[in-house]
């Protein structure tokens, strides 16, 4: 194909002069097309079928050096008419960008078109007031009217710009800035889907440079999308760009914006940029990822510009194509589903993690790997044991794997006497008066777990445990009132401490010492089991305690976390009443993670109303940076971030 070609078998004089007859007919009131038998939104056989001519009267932005609204260098012409342009190009439908009042002589020409949808705001509002009505009101005049547009709708600034939060099904939610309040989007949405007669749209124009997942609660408002690529050198990425899109607006029905002349680098399209998008937006259209193309724009196609010829002769060649109903649109989400904001949402918490996986290999399997599963209002992923923001916890007679969410991604259940819980690499370790471990990865269980070591004197006294730097791991015997230290491939003990009370929990430091938990206070001890520091709580329960870089203590204190000083006297950190949240919860464990926060579990009894479950990361100001609640089970203790080999000093 040529790059110069003109439709086939059709001069250019005797193009003009059926132009001229189509028109004619049209301003006669005869339809020379059949009417919409489907909205805007489809469905299409046909590429011609969905394809549109985005619209904008001559003079618009063209007309070089005699016009001041011609900001990007666009050569100027003879008039031509929106319809004119449509029909000569074999275009149907048209997609009219027109701000100002509309008289019928003017809306006349487009009687001839299949389907016509109109501009009603841009980013800025101030034309909205005043378009409403009127555009409204022109259902009445335009049978072949099928949609409302959002041209330009959001803010350029958004990137920057101040966005809005609002509440959306109970939650607070970022919302991009735009031309309109989301109140007053969710308004039009209303008033549109009200006009079921007409089977009336709402439309939006998003440019790629613009993307972001603050936009989709917008996405989700309207009934179809116009994505185009602003800058003709960003036409080399448009299906790697395309793709993150489709991750914000899966499913949505969206038209791909075809650009004549590259408007973001105010020059001539480069004929090699036509060619590629034409190239990736046929194979989006193949595969059913998008309904079809728009044109941009009328007043570009009587202008013998190389680009727009180049589409001209190319959609001649193509429009006629017809492909089948796309798996994109056949495959039904499954029924614990629901499509929101932009993403698969399983509403119900308790969704095994089993049938979430099932549910993602089936959106992976129709093609649709960029959509996002949520658990509620969280991202679901295979849990791999190294990576998330889950934490892993303990109560009663379970061990839980929890997702931001609240939902449990995996349980291990019918474990009595629980102590302890924490996960290494790909296994999970636990107390139950023996020291216990079970390999894990999603789905993948060993199903009896191995017994390691029952403790000192064989009594199955283990009370808790942790990991050392070097890999060893310590526990604390209650009963035998020892502290041990075993080797982590044979877990055999090679280091025995005794104590004058029973310990309930102990970490080794970097300095090789042991900090012993009790139930009223906390002891260091040296590798010899001589005591080189005491804590005492004043009467209260103690539940952990963990050694910082600095030789600070902190302790797990009833409902406080405080931090010992190396000589004895101490300052509060945060106490449950001043987390939101943790309520008359007491502490249950900590965790200092890499970038300086502390994890802290909440612990409850059966309190009507609260999370049973709750773990709060306060950052180094004292602020909660994050958490997590569920209603899981009450009791539950021993929380962790899992993560990597979390710094405890």
């Amino acid at each position: 194909m040529s790059d110069n070609h003109t439709l086939k078998g059709l001069s250019r004089r005797d193009f003009l002069m059926d132009v001229t007859a189509v028109t004619s007919l049209a301003a006669a009131g005869c339809s020379i097309l059949p009417k919409a038998k489907a909205g805007i939104g489809g469905p299409f056989v046909t590429l011609r079928d969905g394809s549109w001519l985005y619209g904008h009267d001559s003079g618009d932005h063209d007309g070089l050096g005699n016009n001041p609204m011609n900001h990007y260098n666009v050569p100027m012409s003879a008039p031509i008419t929106v319809a004119d342009a449509a029909l000569g190009f074999g275009l149907q439908n048209v997609s009219v960008c027109r701000w100002g009042l509309t008289d019928d002589e003017y809306i006349r020409q487009y009687r001839g078109l299949k389907r016509v949808s109109w501009a009603i705001t841009g980013a800025k509002n101030e034309r909205y007031p005043k378009l409403l009505e009127h555009n409204f009101s022109l259902l009445d005049k335009m049978p072949n009217l099928v949609a409302f547009d959002l041209d330009d709708y959001f803010r350029s600034a958004s990137r920057g710009g101040p966005d809005e939060r609002v509440v959306i099904d109970g939650r607070q939610t970022t919302v991009a800035r735009a031309g309109l309040p989301y109140f007053e989007l969710m308004r039009l949405s209303r008033r549109v889907k009200a006009r079921q007669d007409r089977n009336l749209a709402l439309q939006l124009v998003v440019y790629d440079y613009m993307l972001r997942k603050e936009m989709r609660p917008v996405f989700d408002a309207v009934n179809t999308i116009q994505y185009w690529t602003w800058c003709g050198k960003d036409i080399s990425g448009l299906e790697k760009r395309f793709r993150f899109y489709r991750s914000l607006a899966p499913g949505k029905p969206t038209f791909l914006g075809i650009y004549m002349w590259d408007y973001g680098g105010r020059r001539r399209l480069d004929l090699d940029f036509m060619k590629h998008q034409l190239k990736v937006g046929f194979g989006l259209w193949q595969r059913g990822e998008i309904e079809g193309f728009v044109f941009h724009c009328s007043n570009l196609l009587n202008k013998n510009l190389p680009p727009a010829e180049y589409a001209r002769a190319w959609f001649a060649e193509h429009a006629d194509a017809e492909r089948k109903a796309a798996a994109f649109h056949e495959v039904e989400p499954p029924p614990e589903t629901e499509e929101r904001n932009g993403a698969v949402v399983i509403p119900d918490l308790s969704v095994p993690a089993a049938r979430a996986a099932a549910i993602r290999r089936s959106l992976d399997g129709s093609g649709r790997k960029h959509v996002p599963l949520l658990i509620g209002g969280d991202e679901w992923m295979p849990f791999t044991g190294t990576t998330g923001r889950q934490i892993l916890a303990c109560g009663k007679d379970r061990i839980v794997i929890v997702e931001p969410s609240g939902r449990v991604a995996w349980k291990r259940e019918g474990i009595a006497a629980l102590t302890c819980v924490r996960i290494r690499g790909n296994d999970i370790y636990w107390t139950d008066g023996s020291l216990r471990r079970t390999g894990f990865s999603m789905g993948k269980e060993r199903t009896e777990p191995e017994f390691l070591y029952r403790g000192p004197t064989d009594a199955c006294d283990l009370q808790g445990f942790d990991f050392a730097a070097n890999g060893a791991v310590v526990v604390a015997a209650g009963a035998s009132r020892m502290v041990v230290e075993l080797d982590p491939e044979t877990f055999v003990p090679f280091v025995w401490i005794k104590t004058e009370k029973e310990p309930c929990g102990v970490r080794k430091t970097r300095r090789n010492s042991y900090l012993t938990v009790f139930d009223d206070s906390v002891a260091e001890y040296d590798s010899t089991g001589v005591k080189i520091a005491e804590w005492n709580a004043d009467g209260k329960r103690v539940s952990d305690a963990l050694r910082l870089a600095d030789g600070t203590t902190l302790v797990a204190v009833a409902d406080e976390v405080r931090a010992y000083a190396p000589d004895g006297g101490f300052r509060r950190i945060v106490s449950a009443g001043e987390i939101d949240g943790a309520g008359d919860g007491m502490f249950s464990s900590l965790q200092r993670l890499a970038n300086g926060e502390l994890v802290v579990g909440v612990k409850r009894t059966s309190l009507a109303g609260s999370p049973a479950l709750a773990a709060f990361a306060i950052d180094r100001d004292g602020k909660v940076s994050w958490r997590i609640d569920s209603t899981v089970d009450a009791g539950m203790c021993a929380v962790q971030k899992i993560q990597g080999r979390e710094e405890y000093d």
